[in-house]
């Protein structure tokens, strides 16, 4: 009896282990609806025991898993908010307004995609815009810059001739009453070379149309300086100090001349072409303003030697690079024992009006020994052509705003420089 219960109990484990080693090929194997419910009370017992939501029947490499999966999980949630958080505060969004696009859609189309950039990077950068922007007529040379310098000059005439904007300052008021009036064509066809021969006679007058204040040389600097902002020997501005970003100075360097560069006074055979057209200008300025054409020839002769001679003192571009060696602070008042030529302190109280500045006030020269030698040569030189040479200058800023003929005569001068066709504006 005993053996027949010992030879039951050990079946019925076989048959546990049976069921326990295939429950789960089984179940995957065969789905039915009638295996829902298994057909004896020990397989209920076993399936129960065999829940997958049973923490403790977990092996050790199954938990260790399950713990890191959850432990990945968790972090990986926790660099998403991260990322989300930080890109939203450094990337606040992308600019979808009709500016941002346009400029983007200008960027893009300045591209060449059909060349390679390790072979041809300028092309790709900027090989379509060379393509959709050719070089308009009447300019000697164009780029991006110029295309928005011309797109912020339509803004402008925009907000210049719509004058029924409310609320304009004063000096927006008057750059209307400005714009208008040199808008106004037929008054200044009719007025001629009118305004342009009252401002010499307050300036004392030159002797290309008649008499001339011989003793004031000082005052005609000063003048032509502070309110025309011409440079006829030296100029004068302010600026960053180049030695200490935080601080700006006054600053005196040699004045530029009425061609681009002192080559073409100095190499005459090679630039006949270009003298010829410029003294003809001048020439052909001084008819228009009321001189004689034999008058006007010989001055005009005198200025261009003149300025040859400032071209022979002025120090060329190469030999300025090295800011060390051109750099030269000292006081307003040892400007007077540099160029004594020049009585600086009133000079400078009328260029920087209404700021007030005394002998201490600190100046960086940037070319002193031009200064010294154009002191010698404003000395030596006789005061009517030093008259004649600051008078031009204010006429030579002043031809764009007179009449059609004195506008011919620069285009025709701009013509045989620069090849151009229109007025170039700079």
């Amino acid at each position: 009896m005993e053996a027949l219960r010992e030879s039951f109990l050990n079946l019925t484990f076989q048959m546990s282990s049976y069921k326990r080693a295939t429950l789960d090929e089984e179940d995957l194997v065969d789905s039915t609806a009638d295996d829902i419910y298994p057909s004896s009370p020990m397989q209920v017992t076993l399936l129960h025991g065999r829940s997958p939501t049973c923490w403790p029947d977990r092996t050790q490499t199954e938990r260790r898993l399950l713990f890191l999966v959850c432990v990945m999980s968790v972090g990986l949630f926790i660099s998403l908010i991260t990322t989300g958080v930080f890109y939203k505060q450094t990337h606040p969004g992308l600019c979808l307004s009709e500016p941002c696009i346009t400029v983007a859609s200008a960027v893009m189309g300045a591209l060449d995609r059909s060349v390679d950039p390790c072979h041809d990077f300028y092309n790709f950068a900027c090989g379509g815009w060379v393509k959709n922007n050719p070089l308009p007529e009447g300019k000697s040379r164009w780029g991006p810059f110029s295309n928005l310098w011309e797109n912020n000059m339509l803004v402008m005439k925009h907000l210049l001739e719509n004058t029924t904007i409310i609320g304009l300052s004063k000096s927006e008021a008057k750059a209307q009453k400005y714009y208008q009036a040199c808008m106004n064509e037929s008054k200044i066809e009719e007025l001629g070379a009118k305004p342009l021969q009252e401002l010499i006679s307050q300036l004392g007058g030159w002797s290309l149309t008649g008499d001339w204040d011989k003793d004031n040389f000082q005052e005609v600097l000063r003048m032509v300086s502070a309110n025309f902002r011409t440079s006829p020997f030296f100029t004068v501005f302010v600026s960053t100090d180049s030695k200490n970003s935080n601080s700006n100075i006054i600053q005196v360097d040699q004045s530029s001349l009425g061609l681009p560069s002192r080559d073409y006074y100095l190499n005459k055979t090679a630039n006949e072409k270009y003298l010829s057209a410029y003294l003809n200008f001048l020439v052909e300025l001084g008819v228009l303003l009321g001189g004689s054409e034999e008058t006007s020839s010989s001055l005009m002769l005198e200025i261009v030697d003149f300025e040859t001679t400032l071209a022979n003192i002025t120090v060329p571009q190469d030999e300025r690079r090295d800011e060390e060696l051109i750099y030269h602070k000292m006081k307003a008042k040892d400007l007077s024992t540099l160029v004594p030529a020049v009585d600086w302190m009133p000079y400078l109280t009328e260029v920087f009006a209404p700021v007030q500045l005394n002998e201490s006030e600190p100046v960086v020269v940037y070319a002193k020994e031009y200064l010294e030698q154009v002191s010698e040569l404003i000395l030596n030189t006789n005061k009517s052509l030093l008259n004649n040479y600051m008078i031009m200058k204010v006429v030579r800023k002043m031809v764009s705003i007179l009449d059609q003929r004195f506008q011919d005569a620069e285009q025709r001068f701009l013509e045989v420089m620069y090849g151009t066709k229109k007025r170039l504006f700079y």
